[in-house]
C-alpha cells in the first residue's frame, strides 16, 4: 500500500493584504507562507516518501520546493476563477453585485468564464493517476483548494456540488492510500475506496 499526502500550498502574499480570488492568477508564497513551508518541510523530515508532484502555479510550486525536486503537473494547478480571477474579494461585490448575492446563497451559480468543477475532478483525478503511475513508494503532491475538494469529493462519494463543503487550510495534509488495482488505483479516504 502507497501513500499520497495531498497538501495544499501555504500562505500567499497578498497584494496590498487583501483577499484574493486566486485560481489561475499566479502569485508566490508570502513571508508566513514561507515559514509555513519551512514548518511542512521539517514534519516530512520523518516522513520517507520518493517524489514530489506539483501544480505549475508559484504558490505551489515554492512550497513543493521545501520538500524536494519537485516534478510539474500541469493538470494540479487550481479550477480557474473565470472574470473574478486576480480580483479581491473588496472589488467582486462592487463590480458583481448580483452574482455575487446570489453566488452568496448558491454557490454553485457559475462564474461567467470560471472553469466547470467537473472538469477539475477529471483533470485531479488524470494527474494523481499519472503521478502514482510514474513514481514508486509514497508520494506527495502539492496543489490547491478548490482543485483538491474536487478530488476528494470523488473519493468520498460527494455531488461535485458539494465538494465546497470540504474545509481545506493552508499547508494541510490529506493522507490518503493507494493499491493497485489492474488498470488503475484504488485509492482510500475517510474509509471511502474509490478506482481511479
Amino acid at each position: 500500500m502507497r501513500k499520497i499526502y495531498l497538501i495544499r500550498h501555504c500562505l500567499t502574499k497578498s497584494p496590498g493584504g487583501k483577499r484574493i480570488c486566486l485560481g489561475h492568477t499566479d502569485v508566490p508564497l508570502g513571508k508566513e507562507g514561507r515559514l509555513q513551508a519551512a514548518e511542512l518541510k521539517k514534519r516530512f523530515e520523518s516522513i520517507p516518501y520518493t517524489a514530489v508532484f506539483t501544480s505549475p502555479l508559484l504558490r505551489a510550486y515554492e512550497t513543493a520546493v521545501y520538500l524536494g525536486d519537485p516534478v510539474v503537473i500541469n493538470s494540479l494547478k487550481e479550477a480557474g476563477a473565470g472574470d473574478w480571477d486576480g480580483f479581491s474579494f473588496d472589488e467582486i461585490p462592487v463590480k458583481w453585485p448580483e452574482l455575487y448575492e446570489a453566488r452568496g446563497k448558491d454557490p454553485n451559480i457559475p462564474i461567467p468564464g470560471a472553469e466547470d468543477i467537473n472538469l477539475v475532478r477529471e483533470r485531479m483525478i488524470c494527474s494523481v493517476r499519472k503521478a502514482l503511475d510514474s513514481s514508486e513508494g509514497d508520494i506527495c503532491i502539492v496543489s490547491h483548494a478548490t482543485a483538491m475538494k474536487a478530488f476528494l469529493s470523488y473519493i468520498s462519494d460527494m455531488p461535485v456540488g458539494r465538494c465546497r463543503d470540504i474545509k481545506i487550510g493552508s499547508a494541510e495534509v490529506i493522507t490518503l492510500e493507494a493499491v493497485s488495482a489492474g488498470d488503475g488505483w484504488d485509492i482510500s479516504f475517510g474509509g471511502k475506496t474509490k478506482h481511479l
